[in-house]
């Protein structure tokens, strides 16, 4: 058929054009499809940065590179033939399953806004099934931060698709469905994970053929499409895509564009639509939704539920309450006019101020990626050598200047990061960044 580049505003309106009610029906207007980029700002790495990660450990280890088949892929390649190498720190060692847990528990299994505005649209009916290829359980932990607390909210979630061969799902009406494309990460030993993906494809395509089609077509997030996979599969097949849309969000200047990409295009319409990322795609998608109300009827979000805390987190004393009143006070109000809201000084102020301490503190972060996906034999030669390490007592200094730039009785992690990172930038629309900080203020109380 054809590839297509929209921009934004573009997608949106046409998002908006197809939903009135459409959650009543039975069915949703899109299914999702969600790659490892959704899950970037949780903190979980990408594929070629756990390449490269591989690549450390080998060096690490004093392991030599064998040569890659032209086949198989890095990642594939460099997890089965560096790790099965890596030495063991005692006869309880698998540096295969401490570098997948790793990457995984960087994510400290608190969802991302991805996630979260996800799981929202779901209960909503307006998303779904969720196909994933994330090895992560972050799009399950997602609905037990949903404030709907209703007896649909638990998804059903199929990690195994091999266990429902020839068979079709069968989840309760309104449940939301989550289909792990990739498998999940307790299923991975030492194998060759390009096979392992291969042989699931069918069975992810005929899982997602026993399910209600989405209505108006697919949205996907994250996802590179080089893999050929079980959603390339499903959206490779002419009879899954007739009539339907697949709008496909991407960063950077160019979207993908491969042999795959070009197999799907050839029986259905591809539209590209660039964004800043997956966190403030969902953002703005939820944020339209809740600007008529009155007509989407959506679930109930406020931005006080995107803040992330721990279940029966609490206000730690009243002097730091006292402190955050005293700190929001001068962003309380709402400019009237999109360019009053940009250049209102008091938001100007805390962006100068916050924005490169948040920009520092991140590189942090991903500088502890090595730290924190190695196997548990290399932690100790990785200090030694002076690569960044994320023990609580070892944090930087720039995570005790913000607990005292912005003395809110909250936690500081990834999620509470992003949310004052994004209040404070211009990638939003003018007004949402004082819903975030309103979010933000709430817990000040």
């Amino acid at each position: 058929m054809a590839i297509e580049k929209r921009t934004f505003d573009f997608f949106l309106k046409d998002f908006l054009s197809k939903l009135p009610r459409v959650y009543e029906m039975d069915g949703t207007a899109y299914a999702l499809v969600l790659g490892a980029g959704a899950s970037r700002s949780a903190g979980v790495p990408l594929a070629g940065e756990m390449v490269k990660l591989l690549k450390l450990i080998a060096k690490l280890a004093d392991i030599e590179l064998k040569a890659r088949p032209g086949a198989e892929s890095e990642l594939s390649w460099f997890f089965r033939t560096v790790l099965e190498e890596v030495p063991w720190d005692s006869e309880f060692a698998d540096p295969e399953r401490e570098f997948i847990a790793g990457c995984i528990a960087r994510a400290g299994r608190e969802p991302n806004l991805t996630h979260l505005l996800v799981a929202h649209l779901a209960v909503a009916q307006i998303i779904g099934p969720i196909i994933t290829t994330n090895f992560d359980d972050l799009a399950l932990a997602s609905y037990w931060y949903s404030p709907n607390l209703t007896s649909w909210v638990e998804p059903h979630v199929v990690y195994d698709p091999f266990s429902f061969a020839g068979r079709p799902i069968k989840a309760a009406a309104r449940v939301p469905v989550i289909i792990k494309a990739h498998g999940h990460h307790t299923m991975y030993g030492l194998g060759i994970i390009d096979e392992e993906i291969k042989k699931l494809a069918p069975q992810v395509k005929d899982l997602f053929k026993s399910l209600p089609a989405p209505a108006e077509g697919f949205l996907v997030a994250g996802y590179s499409g080089n893999c050929d996979d079980g959603i390339v599969a499903l959206l490779r097949d002419r009879h899954l895509t007739k009539g339907k849309m697949i709008y496909w969000f991407y960063i950077g200047g160019a979207h993908p564009d491969n042999a795959l990409v070009r197999a799907i295009a050839r029986h259905t319409t591809i539209r590209f639509v660039q964004i800043v990322d997956s966190d403030v795609l969902f953002l703005k998608l939820v944020g339209a939704l809740h600007s008529d109300e009155e007509y989407y009827d959506p679930p109930l979000l406020d931005p006080l539920h995107l803040v992330s805390v721990p279940p029966g987190w609490r206000w730690q004393n009243f002097r730091e309450s006292f402190a955050a009143r005293e700190w929001w006070a001068e962003t309380h109000s709402i400019p009237g006019t999109p360019q009053e809201a940009r250049e209102y000084a008091p938001l100007v102020k805390l962006r100068n101020e916050l924005l490169p301490l948040l920009t520092r503190i991140e590189k942090w972060d991903d500088d502890c990626l090595l730290f924190d996906c190695a196997p548990i034999s290399l932690k100790r030669k990785i200090e030694d050598q002076g690569y960044p390490a994320s023990w609580e007592w070892k944090e930087p200094d720039e995570m005790k200047q913000l607990r005292k730039a912005v003395p809110l009785p909250i936690p500081w992690g990834r999620r509470n990061r992003k949310i004052l990172q994004l209040a404070l930038t211009r990638h939003l629309d003018p007004m949402m960044p004082f819903a975030l900080l309103m979010g933000l203020r709430q817990w000040s109380r």
